[in-house]
């Protein structure tokens, strides 16, 4: 990640990526437009959190199927990220309906697609 600061899309779904390696990447890749991490078991909302604070211009974030997500991390996403377009959260167990409803109110105008 330090090697490319202009990042735009990054995919790691279904690998056993750690918060550790995801929070790196948010801090040496804050241009990143798109990212994948949907299936990333061992994703918590650290990574989250992080995203949303270094990764103000992201626009796609999948996360579906990251069980160890939890409304403290979509809230981060809602109060940072205004830019996002697409998010998907199918599968997060762990993401009650104060996300949904915390979306919809912060992002209301901005969010095209929106997958549970």
């Amino acid at each position: 990640a330090e090697c490319c600061p202009n990042l735009m899309d990054f995919d790691v779904s279904w690998v056993e990526i750690n918060d550790i390696s995801l929070m790196r990447m948010a801090d040496c890749c804050s241009s990143i437009k798109s990212l994948n991490i949907s299936g990333c078991s061992n994703i918590t909302d650290d990574s989250i959190i992080r995203i949303a604070e270094c990764c103000h211009s992201i626009q796609i974030l999948n996360t579906a199927g990251c069980r160890n997500i939890t409304d403290t991390g979509v809230f981060k996403l809602a109060e940072f990220c205004h830019n996002i377009e697409s998010l998907h959260i199918s599968r997060c167990v762990n993401v009650t309906d104060a996300s949904i409803t915390k979306i919809a109110q912060v992002l209301e105008y901005a969010i095209l697609s929106f997958n549970l």
